[in-house]
């Protein structure tokens, strides 16, 4: 069973997801984001089939529109995943003050 967040823990949890969905809105262009050639290295064309080769350079030519179509739909995801998590906290705060009011 998982342990109800703190409020320290929902509020640096706010402040990932929103800093996450300003850095994911203010991408213009793609130069700040590293290429998969940048993280890991391919083989080397020679030991590549033909069909490995096309393969691999469609896949480089469509990933840019990949990442802006889904972008937007992950910034939605997180947020609302983020409001969910925020409800939970503050109902388990409230169960919490009225099974134990304050004196």
């Amino acid at each position: 069973m998982r342990k109800p967040a703190s409020s320290t823990q929902a509020q640096d949890l706010l402040d990932d997801l929103t800093q996450l969905h300003q850095q994911l809105s203010g991408v213009q262009e793609f130069e700040s984001v590293p290429l998969l050639e940048d993280i890991i290295s391919a083989p080397q064309s020679s030991s590549l089939s033909f069909e490995q080769q096309l393969l691999i350079h469609s896949a480089e030519k469509i990933l840019p529109e990949i990442i802006q179509d889904f972008t937007p739909l992950i910034a939605q995801e997180l947020s609302r995943r983020l409001e969910q998590e925020l409800h939970k906290t503050v109902a388990e705060r409230y169960a919490n003050v009225k099974k134990n009011p304050p004196r």
